[in-house]
């Protein structure tokens, strides 16, 4: 379960990025935003997607930086809690 997150949370994808390294990524939440959908046919049609950028922490892309809708990002990572 992801819970809520926010900048600066740690999260680890939940399948490896490589069949070969068999290595799961982990990332951290560098920015929340919102992005305008805009349809061009319908120029009065526009959603609004949640979006993530998260920097690659580990794994093939070290270093890079990201951008995943939020339910994608549901999808794909999930959240690392303190342990107790």
């Amino acid at each position: 379960m992801l819970g809520r997150i926010k900048k600066g949370d740690l999260c680890v994808s939940k399948v490896p990025a490589t069949q070969e390294a068999g290595t799961l990524t982990y990332v951290e939440i560098i920015n929340f935003w919102d992005k305008r959908d805009i349809d061009y046919d319908c120029p009065e049609s526009v959603a609004i997607v949640p979006m993530i950028e998260v920097l690659v922490l580990s794994g093939p892309e070290i270093g890079r930086k990201h951008s995943h809708s939020r339910r994608q990002f549901r999808r794909l990572f999930e959240k690392i809690e303190e342990a107790s």
